[in-house]
């Protein structure tokens, strides 16, 4: 879960905290705590976008600085390319693993994964578009890859890629449907998303290799 995802579900905590001191303080009228309720959870809001926008700008910027520095980095459109790649595949893996982590219910599960599966079909568009982009600068075309070692690798890395975009596939036309009605219990979901990162990790550790192999 973003932490965007995680402030939501704090922001109820929040409103309720504050009418309780309101209350506290003698503040019963209902319409009166209300207005007051409201006006902490948008406090809330406000203060949690500061807290988490700003660090996760400064990390894309750490990321996308770190991967134009590769194998493409004297090609402008190379280097276009490696960093949306990185950053789309952060931001996919990057929230699959929280939503692992921290979701744990059915029914938080059914309100934060609709949410994800459409960042993630963005993301999976931009990693796979950048990606055949930044092959094909890197390594030349499909037929000249297995003649190094670092086409082999990437001829590896494209193959858990199809093996990783078809279990995502699956997953959005079969668990996603099934959360979104509360049909898949917690139990389910956390093997899903398990079985997703499987693949991730591997797929990111290929690309790790890539990033040494000459």
């Amino acid at each position: 879960m973003s932490e965007e995802d995680r402030g939501c579900l704090g922001v109820a905590r929040c409103g309720r905290l504050c009418g309780f001191r309101n209350r506290r303080a003698g503040r019963t009228a209902e319409g009166e705590d209300r207005d007051l309720r409201r006006d902490c959870e948008v406090r809330c809001c406000a203060a949690l976008r500061v807290a988490t926008d700003y660090p996760a700008g400064a990390a894309a910027v750490g990321i996308a600085a770190r991967a134009v520095s590769g194998h493409l980095s004297e090609s402008p459109w190379g280097a276009v390319a490696v960093a949306l790649h990185v950053l789309a595949a952060a931001a996919w893996c990057g929230s699959l693993a929280a939503l692992a982590v921290t979701v744990t219910h059915r029914g938080q599960w059914a309100r934060v994964l609709p949410r994800f599966a459409q960042m993630a079909l963005v993301c999976v568009t931009v990693l796979l578009a950048s990606g055949a982009l930044g092959a094909v600068l890197a390594a030349g075309t499909p037929a000249r890859w297995y003649a190094s070692g670092y086409g082999r690798v990437l001829i590896a890395k494209v193959v858990l890629a199809i093996a990783l975009v078809v279990l995502a596939w699956r997953n959005r036309t079969g668990w996603l449907p099934a959360a979104r009605r509360h049909q898949a219990s917690a139990g389910l979901s956390q093997s899903r998303s398990g079985a997703e990162l499987v693949l991730m990790v591997a797929a990111l550790t290929l690309a790790a290799a890539l990033a040494v192999t000459g």
